[in-house]
């Protein structure tokens, strides 16, 4: 028997998997919910909600940007697209033992303060309402998880202008 998780992780991508190895090695147990099907975060192109395109690469190089303890191919190109980052992630998850900490189709709807101090997380997921109360929660949703459209540029560009101002 394990014991209940003291931490909840809200998000399994790059930072949500980052932090639920940092806790697993540091004996801390936790539970990290996932709203997708699979572990990788805006990485899963396709995947409901994700926020990737179809031309998605890195934007560090793969050297700053790979965890130290599982580096990434030495053949990959220095700005790997999303389908390498996705399955990378997922390599990451599988060799550290993660995905048994995540709580997959898990939509965290809000976080309540309890009266101990501590945290009561509130989710759906495939068998109804979870309410899970921990020490902790660390929010791990990705920045770019809701995308972010700018309001037309004012002004006139001429005909070549699109509808967000942009010139072609």
């Amino acid at each position: 028997m394990t014991a209940p998780p003291r931490v909840a992780v809200i998000g399994a991508g790059a930072a949500g998997l980052a932090t639920l190895k940092a806790l697993a090695d540091a004996g801390v147990p936790a539970v990290a919910f996932e709203t997708a099907d699979t572990v990788g975060g805006l990485w899963v192109y396709g995947s409901p909600g994700s926020p990737a395109c179809r031309t998605l690469h890195l934007n560090t190089s793969k050297g700053r940007t790979q965890f130290t303890d599982h580096p990434m191919p030495a053949h990959w190109p220095d700005y790997p697209g999303h389908g390498r980052i996705a399955g990378y992630l997922a390599d990451y998850a599988d060799r550290f033992g993660l995905r048994d900490a995540v709580r997959l189709r898990h939509t965290v709807e809000r976080v309540t303060r309890t009266a101990d101090g501590g945290w009561t997380v509130h989710a759906t997921g495939p068998d109804g309402p979870v309410h899970l109360d921990v020490e902790a929660v660390v929010v791990a949703n990705g920045h770019n998880r809701v995308s972010k459209w700018p309001d037309p540029y004012p002004g006139e560009w001429g005909v070549e202008e699109d509808r967000y101002g942009i010139w072609r």
